[in-house]
C-alpha cells in the first residue's frame, strides 16, 4: 500500500499552505515547500512528517482518514497494455499436470492454484 502523496497535500490545501500550516504548529521544525515538493516526486514521506499532518489536521479540527488517502494494491499493480501488442497466456497445468501418473488435486488445490495464476495474470486457465 502506498499513499496517495499528492491528494495528501491538496487536502491541506497544496504545498504552500501546507507548508505554511505546518510552519505555524512548529515553527522551529517545519517541513519547508521544497521538503513538500520533495514528498511529491518521491511519492513519499517520512514518518515523522505524516504524524506532523495527522497532529496538524486534529490541530485544525479536521478529519484525516488516512485510508481514504492509500492506494489500493490492485490499482498499483494494473497495467494497461496496448492490446495489438499484447500476449495473451493460455495455462494448461491444471489440465496437464492432472494427467500426469499419480497426479492429483483437490478442489481446494486447485482454486489456490487458480488464484495464483489470475494473480499473475494468467488470461485462460484450462482445466
Amino acid at each position: 500500500m502506498q499513499l496517495d502523496i499528492d491528494r495528501l497535500i491538496a487536502y491541506f490545501g497544496g504545498v504552500n499552505a501546507l507548508a505554511e500550516a505546518l510552519k505555524q504548529q512548529d515553527p522551529e521544525h517545519a517541513a519547508s515547500t521544497a521538503a513538500i515538493y520533495k514528498w511529491r516526486t518521491r511519492g513519499s514521506l517520512p514518518l515523522a512528517q505524516l504524524q506532523k499532518l495527522t497532529a496538524l489536521a486534529q490541530a485544525q479540527g479536521r478529519p484525516l482518514d488516512l485510508n481514504a488517502f492509500i492506494h489500493q494494491q490492485a490499482e498499483l499493480e494494473k497495467n494497461t497494455m496496448n492490446t495489438n501488442n499484447r500476449v495473451i497466456i493460455f495455462d494448461t497445468t491444471m489440465r496437464d499436470g492432472e494427467q500426469s501418473p499419480g497426479a492429483s488435486m483437490t478442489k481446494e488445490e486447485k482454486l489456490r492454484l487458480a488464484r495464483q495464476l489470475e494473480k499473475l495474470g494468467v488470461d485462460v486457465i484450462e482445466a
